[in-house]
């Protein structure tokens, strides 16, 4: 049902209509300071209530709701906590953060309400730190690529990604210790962040664009020819690895579901196209705001592992995810280099692409979008839509 994207259409569609306060009024007036002011304002205001206050939406509340109903509190016995924490199915970060969360509010929906606060206002400072005067497209460009996700779908993940847009800066001055230490926090909240603590020492080398272009080629061909590159590994060290994890590797690669290869679509051609346009921007780029050399990096990662990843389904919709930043980032500096006429072209691709990208997203009657402050559904009227279209059945 393609109306259930529509609220989620419409408030992108808000940040689009920012984005055009530099070509409305002229820069450097009292009128265009004051507009972008109450433009900022309004940002704040409208993502946190339309976001922040949602109701039983999309997928994170299905499984972190009965969670948090056993989670204790800090006014419980402190043996019950201790026993809570030390068999509790999630990693120990997320698990006290949900106890402290609980103490001060014993209510699924305040706690949904502050996790996206805190998204909100990292994600606000890291908008103000990297893009500047592309502020609200900053803003479109992570609700387009894969802000929906992060926010009502992977609440875990998002954590860590966001520790991880805080410790760049300290990647950028070379400061180990922060950025280690912010990324170590990020792994108590998702595991996956372990894959950012390496990366320090990535960030610093030096660019090789033929050597860029070459394992762009490469996964390519990787990719559209199908060949199997990632499964076989992870089936041959299965069996060494820790924990949950080996376990968890050996079930996605018997589903047909999870282990199916990707081909042909129109993702993949977006990624070709962006990949080629940033590439060939790129020096300008990061000549212009040296900065930019990590944020460079990070989307090589992203598009390597998308390519050379592509066997393996359940690692594309993950992994990648782990880099997506770089498109908040690279294409506000992109667009600030595009002549005039090319921006309002942008910016009109931008909308069309991210519509249909949000409209394939949740145009299932999971997405149905409702407000616990207009009236939400309960969990249990949530949980019979899921089941009568087949997506509690699937989970």
């Amino acid at each position: 049902m393609l109306s259930n994207s529509f609220p989620y259409i419409a408030f992108s569609l808000l940040f689009f209509l920012f984005s055009l306060d530099g070509y409305v009024f002229s820069k450097n007036t009292e009128a265009y300071k004051s507009i972008r002011f109450l433009f900022v304002n309004a940002t704040v205001l409208i993502s946190i209530y339309f976001i922040g206050c949602r109701g039983f939406v999309a997928a994170d509340w299905y499984f972190y709701l009965p969670y948090f109903e056993k989670c204790p509190t800090f006014f419980d016995e402190t043996s019950k906590i201790f026993e809570f924490v030390k068999n509790n199915e999630y990693e120990k970060g997320y698990c006290l953060f949900s106890i402290i969360c609980k103490s001060i509010f014993d209510n699924y929906f305040a706690f949904q309400f502050i996790c996206f606060v805190i998204d909100f206002f990292v994600l606000h400072s890291f908008f103000k730190e990297y893009c500047r005067k592309y502020y609200f497209l900053g803003w479109m460009l992570f609700w387009i690529f894969q802000g929906f996700v992060f926010e009502i779908i992977i609440l875990r993940n998002a954590k860590a990604i966001m520790l991880f847009l805080i410790s760049i800066k300290y990647a950028e001055k070379r400061k180990f210790l922060p950025y280690f230490f912010i990324n170590l926090l990020g792994v108590f909240f998702h595991s996956s962040a372990v894959i950012y603590i390496p990366l320090y020492f990535f960030f610093g080398l030096k660019r090789h664009p033929k050597i860029e272009l070459f394992l762009f080629i490469s996964g390519g061909f990787i990719y559209v020819l199908q060949i199997p590159l990632i499964k076989p590994v992870l089936l041959l060290f299965s069996n060494f690895m820790p924990g949950r994890y080996g376990h968890l590797v050996q079930m996605y690669l018997a589903s047909d579901l999870y282990s199916a290869s990707y081909g042909i679509t129109i993702g993949f051609l977006e990624r070709f196209f962006t990949f080629c346009i940033l590439y060939k921007f790129s020096k300008r780029i990061i000549k212009n705001d040296n900065r930019m050399k990590t944020f460079w990096f990070i989307f090589l990662l992203y598009s390597y592992s998308y390519l050379f990843m592509s066997d393996f389904s359940i690692l594309i919709e993950r992994i990648p995810n782990l880099f997506i930043c770089s498109y908040w980032i690279l294409y506000p500096k992109l667009f600030g280099l595009l002549k005039k006429e090319f921006k309002y072209i942008f910016l009109i691709l931008l909308l069309l692409y991210g519509s249909m990208r949000t409209a394939t997203l949740l145009s299932k009657n999971w997405a149905y979008y409702d407000n616990f402050i207009t009236g939400a559904m309960s969990s249990m009227e949530r949980k019979n839509l899921y089941i009568k279209t087949g997506y509690g059945d699937k989970k």
